[in-house]
């Protein structure tokens, strides 16, 4: 059932991709939309939209981060409806470029976008690894195909296009959610580990928060400067950023399907880092071709980074928070937050009289500087976790192995799994939905049938993956 389930769910992702395009659409609308008239009040619409759409994305994953597909489902499409409607306000093609108008546009498409996240949060933090590594492939073509439509359309047509993407997006997300909803839960199989390995990869979590939020400023603080290039350059280095960046991404995620495991991201990283001083080390190189190469370098791999983050976060997430969907909420909250302040930064930036081309180039130093530090402690952290962490295929053949050899009821597979991985009473009954008498009732009847009596006895069972 499961894999026929992840056969059929495969065309689904293209839907996650239709969204993903809409998201970087939304991040360049001030170069999409250049139709405005006022490039300071452009800003300004978008700076208010991702502000509201972070706000909304923080507080709703509190209030929704323990309900199911149904909570948010049927909400799906009147979001998809409102941000479609705030695109096309931003875009001038609705009210006009009143200030009014503009406002409006922005607030409704923050609110939407966040509630947009939260349902495709819910979506997401559902897939298993190898769906997930599956659905960034797939996703990320379909992002790609998407954005190259974006740039090749006449300017109104592809204003339409974007606020459609969000639409279009609709019924591959119901059709994905009604799929996942047929599992027993969203939660079925966790892989994360116990004791020391949940602690590294906690600390490396903190960290790459930290990280997405400098790539998210480095790249948008790059559009922001950019703006002060001579007319028509910074529309072309807006478009091969951004194409760079996510053909990048897309590299990554099929080359993570083909391999069949999740890209290190200490290793991606690492191999960040130089490209990045390259890039920086290119800003003050005249004349401007190698100049605006080196700006479209830098939004390409801060794209790219983004990106992965996005499709790959939650697996890094999941023994923070009791389910996946609010991993990702957190994710793409802080990558949002990440571009809120490195747009705000920029735009401030380039528009005081006193700022030089000097002063941008040691900010962007100063960027650097940070994220260079977090890498020291990062690869080794990644190093800790990897040895500490259980294989994802034998922690699944095991399962599979014992719940068939024991007889294990659909309910009671769930359930042996987090107990497996030391997991609480109160922690399975807010990860499954469940009464903590229900959980207590199947642990009791896993011990039984199993023939163990602590959890130490059923951590060796596992171990000798059920021989």
């Amino acid at each position: 059932m499961a894999r026929g389930i992840r056969a059929d769910m495969r065309r689904e992702y293209v839907g996650l991709g239709l969204l993903v395009a809409w998201v970087y659409c939304s991040w360049f609308s001030p170069a999409l939309f250049p139709s405005l008239g006022s490039v300071t009040r452009n800003d300004i619409s978008w700076l208010v939209s991702l502000a509201v759409c972070v706000a909304v994305i923080f507080g709703a994953s509190k209030l929704l981060g323990r309900r199911r597909f149904s909570a948010v489902r049927g909400g799906y499409g009147f979001c998809a409806v409102l941000v479609g409607a705030g695109t096309l306000c931003l875009a001038g093609l609705l009210g006009g470029t009143s200030p009014v108008a503009l406002l409006a546009g922005a607030v409704v498409s923050g609110l939407g976008s966040g509630m947009l996240y939260i349902s495709w949060s819910e979506y997401m933090g559902a897939l298993r690894p190898a769906e997930v590594r599956c659905a960034a492939a797939l996703a990320s073509t379909a992002a790609l195909g998407s954005f190259l439509m974006v740039w090749v359309l006449p300017l109104g047509v592809s204003a339409g296009f974007v606020a459609a993407l969000p639409v279009l997006s609709v019924p591959f997300f119901r059709r994905g959610a009604t799929l996942l909803a047929q599992r027993p839960s969203v939660a079925a199989m966790p892989m994360e580990g116990e004791g020391d390995a949940v602690h590294e990869r906690r600390r490396l979590v903190s960290r790459v928060f930290a990280v997405s939020v400098a790539l998210s400023a480095i790249a948008a603080f790059g559009w922001a400067t950019a703006a002060t290039f001579p007319e028509g350059q910074s529309s072309g280095v807006i478009f091969f950023g951004a194409i760079g960046g996510m053909l990048l991404a897309l590299l990554v995620a099929v080359s993570a399907y083909l391999v069949r495991t999740s890209p290190n991201i200490a290793r991606l990283y690492r191999l960040l880092i130089p490209l990045l001083v390259v890039a920086l080390a290119l800003l003050e190189v005249r004349p401007y071709p190698l100049n605006d190469g080196a700006s479209a370098l830098l939004m390409a791999l801060g794209m790219g980074f983004d990106f992965f983050l996005l499709m790959y976060f939650g697996s890094l997430l999941a023994p923070r928070f009791p389910n996946g969907m609010r991993a990702f909420c957190y994710c793409e909250a802080f990558t949002n937050l990440g571009l809120l302040l490195g747009n705000a930064a920029g735009i401030a930036l380039i528009r005081a009289s006193w700022v030089t081309s000097a002063f941008l180039s040691n900010c962007y130093l100063a960027l650097m500087v940070g994220a260079v530090l977090v890498l020291v402690v990062m690869v080794e952290q990644q190093k800790t976790i990897d040895r500490l962490m259980p294989s994802e295929d034998r922690s699944a053949e095991a399962m599979a192995r014992l719940s068939e050899r024991f007889g294990l009821t659909a309910r009671e597979r769930e359930i042996l799994g987090f107990l497996a991985r030391g997991r609480s009473v109160p922690f399975i009954s807010d990860a499954l939905f469940i009464q903590k008498s229900t959980v207590e009732t199947h642990r009791k009847h896993i011990y039984a049938k199993l023939d163990v009596h602590n959890r130490q006895e059923l951590l060796d069972l596992v171990d000798s993956r059920g021989e």
